[in-house]
């Protein structure tokens, strides 16, 4: 896929996928959950998504370019973030109730496992986390050919 067909791409992956997640992020957390133990992840996970939309918006404006120059420190937030989706995923998905053990008289799962589930709504941002990742990947191979005297 050539430079701006990979721009289009992503632009309609933000408009589509990110968008409507970033909008979902606030009406999530809520207001009540920023003084709570719950915190250690939502800010994070808030700034992920904020360092994943300064490389989308980059990458749209100024190309592969952008991606290859940007700072580390996005890119590392932007695994976090693709970390903390993939956790949420897990424990939505895997049934804990056959693999931990409860304890007879609660009954209920230990307490970060119904908190990071709310993690798993972040999951459709791997396509855009994915998209992001290649064209990196591809400008920086592209860069690194040799073009003759």
């Amino acid at each position: 896929m050539n430079a701006s067909l990979s721009r289009i791409a992503l632009g309609f992956e933000a408009l589509i996928i990110a968008l409507p997640v970033s909008l979902l992020f606030p009406v999530m957390v809520g207001l009540d959950l920023i003084m709570s133990p719950w915190a250690f992840v939502v800010l994070p996970a808030g700034a992920c998504l904020v360092a994943g939309w300064r490389l989308i918006i980059s990458f749209l404006y100024r190309g592969e370019s952008a991606l290859t120059a940007s700072p580390k420190h996005d890119w590392i937030l932007l695994h976090v973030g693709a970390l903390l989706a993939t956790v949420g995923m897990a424990a939505l998905l895997i049934p804990w109730e056959r693999i931990v053990t409860l304890p007879p008289e609660g009954g209920e799962l230990p307490g970060p496992l119904p908190e990071l589930r709310g993690l798993a709504f972040a999951a459709p941002l791997l396509v855009p986390y994915a998209h992001l990742l290649l064209a990196r990947y591809f400008a920086a191979d592209s860069n690194n050919r040799w073009r003759g005297p």
